[in-house]
């Protein structure tokens, strides 16, 4: 597909709501401009093919790396290993060098995504140190803040973050004055950072009287999961603590929080089904070939941007477990509506024009981290189903499994348009 590309998509469209019949989605100005029954001008036509035609998925917790960790991965790595998974929007966090909480190091941050990004992006910052930060990180167009275990203590600034009406974004782990080993294996980190630790974060925030915009993210245990519903908080969970566990040994497979036993990892997908998570999300963590096998550092993370919303799909839509409209719940819509977006995770006049089409037969094995600066097999040969055939930003072809990559320089930081919000 060459020139300007195609004005019009037409096939079965999908959504969280369900299939909206086979129509023609028209574009322009980056976002969907009608739905017809016929094309306008140049178009792709999947009208009587498996193929279906949905919003751009939306990971709101990636990490990126960047900016002086840009060794072990960076703004165009990641987002373009994104952008082949149909993944067309992420939020990045902010625990990179330096570390991102001050007007200035948000900008820097920003400005790398603009210039390397091949997807939609936008980013966390962390706790602003005072309360002359916080007016002042506002006013630049961020998905929110992030607060790290170490964080959970600064009931007063999390306060007004929340009253001001931001997104918090929480990590769940009540370590205080918690003493860890050098060297651990998989089960002890699980026994050490227990899941009564990690739901009890979440009961001492609602105790403070923390209310608003609060979301809990990779929840690892049915309990936090429940003690945020119950608490009015929205929670997401990982593709690793729902289908991994402590079975899976190594420096390969540490990760925080740790991986649970296959009884937890069980209950919280049966959670899923009951319809009492609000997103999925990546946790997208890749680190160099040596702290990811040098014992002594083990760095905790999986690198999961090319790979996990198939697996997601492989392991529950295929088998029957939930729908494919629940699928782009978790994977789209969900997150879109935590992160405030109404225009983004749906097909309809006049939202952003980040589409997907593809094939929900096809069958795969992952090969390995293509287009990554981490090359570690944690997930070699995974048995997928389900592949993106061709991913648009802001209306634009991008990539396509066919043709390779078409077309960059259409992505944008939602949060610098107050329309957005």
């Amino acid at each position: 597909m060459g020139g300007e590309g195609p004005t019009s998509i037409c096939g079965e469209l999908y959504d969280y709501r369900g299939s909206h019949g086979v129509q023609c989605i028209n574009l322009k100005d980056g976002r969907i401009e009608s739905i017809t029954e016929k094309p306008r001008g140049k178009h792709l036509d999947f009208t009587g093919s498996n193929k279906k035609i949905i919003p751009g998925l939306v990971d709101l917790h990636v990490h990126l790396r960047g900016l002086q960790l840009s060794y072990k991965e960076d703004e165009n790595t990641g987002t373009l290993q994104a952008l082949k998974a149909g993944i067309t929007l992420v939020i990045d966090m902010p625990n990179t060098k330096p570390y991102i909480n001050t007007p200035e190091t948000i900008r820097e941050k920003l400005d790398a995504l603009r210039d390397k990004s091949w997807t939609d992006y936008s980013i966390y910052s962390g706790i602003p140190p005072s309360k002359d930060h916080i007016e002042k990180t506002m006013k630049i167009g961020i998905a929110g803040y992030k607060a790290y275990p170490n964080d959970l203590a600064k009931t007063t600034i999390l306060d007004n973050l929340l009253r001001t009406g931001n997104l918090l974004i929480v990590h769940p782990e009540y370590l205080s004055g918690l003493k860890m080993p050098e060297v651990e294996d998989i089960r002890s980190r699980g026994i050490i950072r227990d899941c009564y630790l990690e739901s009890l974060s979440v009961e001492l925030l609602a105790s403070q009287g923390l209310k608003g915009r609060l979301h809990i993210t990779h929840a690892s245990c049915p309990s936090t999961v429940k003690t945020a519903k119950q608490t009015g908080y929205s929670v997401d969970v990982t593709p690793h603590h729902l289908f991994y566990d402590y079975n899976r040994t190594g420096c390969l497979n540490r990760v925080n929080p740790p991986l649970r036993s296959p009884e937890e990892a069980g209950k919280l997908i049966q959670l899923v089904l009951d319809g009492l998570v609000d997103a999925f999300a990546s946790d997208h963590a890749p680190h160099s070939q040596h702290e990811k096998t040098e014992p002594l550092s083990c760095s905790p993370g999986f690198p999961w941007l090319p790979l996990w919303p198939w697996l997601v799909y492989s392991r529950l839509v295929k088998p029957g477990a939930i729908g494919l409209s629940e699928f782009l719940y978790y994977t789209s819509r969900g997150p879109a509506e935590i992160l405030g977006l109404r225009d983004y995770g749906i097909i309809d006049y006049g939202a952003r024009a980040n589409i997907v089409v593809f094939d929900p037969d096809y069958s795969w094995r992952f090969p390995g981290f293509w287009d990554s600066k981490h090359k570690l097999p944690i997930h070699f040969m995974e048995s997928l189903h389900g592949i993106p055939e061709y991913v648009f930003v802001g209306g634009r072809l991008s990539w396509s499994i066919n043709d390779g990559l078409l077309q960059r320089g259409t992505a944008i930081n939602p949060f610098s348009r107050i329309t957005s919000r």
